[in-house]
C-alpha cells in the first residue's frame, strides 16, 4: 500500500505541476488522465451497487470523472497542438 500511496502523490503532484507549467503537458495530462480512469473503476464500482440511492450516487461520481478525463485529453491535445505550430 506504501508503494501505491507514493505512486499516487508522485503522479498527482508532478503530474499536475507539469500541466501548469506547460512542460510536457501532454504527458503529464495523459499520466493524470490514466490515473483517474482506473481509480474511478476501482473506487466506484456503481454497476454492484444495489442500494438505489448509493448506486445513484457512485454512478454521478463515475460520470463526473469521466468529465475530468475527457478535459485532460483536450489538454492533452491543445498542449500538442500548441507544441507543433
Amino acid at each position: 500500500p506504501g508503494l501505491f500511496v507514493a505512486a499516487t502523490i508522485a503522479v498527482q503532484l508532478i503530474g499536475s505541476a507539469l500541466l501548469i507549467t506547460g512542460r510536457w503537458a501532454w504527458l503529464a495530462a495523459g499520466a493524470l488522465g490514466v490515473f483517474t480512469a482506473l481509480a474511478t473503476l476501482i473506487a466506484h464500482p456503481f454497476w454492484t451497487i444495489a442500494e438505489p440511492t448509493a448506486r445513484f450516487h457512485a454512478q454521478n461520481t463515475f460520470l463526473e470523472h469521466l468529465g475530468l478525463i475527457g478535459g485532460l485529453m483536450i489538454a492533452a491535445a491543445l498542449a500538442e497542438r500548441g507544441r507543433t505550430t
